[in-house]
């Protein structure tokens, strides 16, 4: 550390202490801003998956591509996108899952997605891999676990705590 002070040794001793203050502020905010950053992040990619899933279940009720629509929809988007994970034919099965297990008994809606069943709920702050742990181990909305499933589980421990 360079000393541009000149300070006797109390006050060197105050300044350390205020200098280890402000240090530990900066810790605490830059924490908070990456956990705050990473909630977003997943709420949107959530919100993505849900988008994804309604725009494959009503093109799949709309049309008559048949059966291999996932699978070429996720070899035109890993061509179109090769960087980006999670479009692969498996995750879109799940994306069109999740979109079903949430969506309303009233049929399939239209193009438009902007109505989600969900919204600052679990679901949503939930990753990605918890939610599928979700959807493919109970039958309905219904039987869901707990609203206030604590986060902190990893997907494994999920899947015992709600069989």
């Amino acid at each position: 550390m360079t000393n541009h002070l000149t300070l006797g040794p109390g006050a060197l001793a105050e300044y350390q202490e205020w200098l280890n203050i402000i240090k530990q502020r900066i810790v605490s905010v830059r924490m908070r801003m990456r956990m705050r950053m990473a909630l977003s992040a997943n709420r949107e990619l959530i919100l993505f998956y849900w988008e994804l899933g309604a725009m494959i279940a009503y093109k799949q009720a709309q049309s008559r591509w048949g059966g291999k629509l996932i699978a070429q929809l996720s070899a035109d988007l890993h061509k179109a996108f090769p960087d980006i994970k999670g479009l692969s034919a498996s995750n879109l099965k799940y994306c069109l899952r999740f979109f079903q297990f949430y969506s309303s008994p009233q049929g399939i809606p239209g193009p438009d997605t902007a109505t989600l069943p969900f919204g600052q709920q679990p679901v949503d702050q939930l990753p990605w891999g918890h939610n599928i742990q979700i959807f493919t181990k109970c039958r309905s909305v219904a039987v869901k676990p707990p609203e206030r499933l604590p986060v902190r589980y990893k997907a494994r421990e999920l899947e015992i705590h709600h069989d």
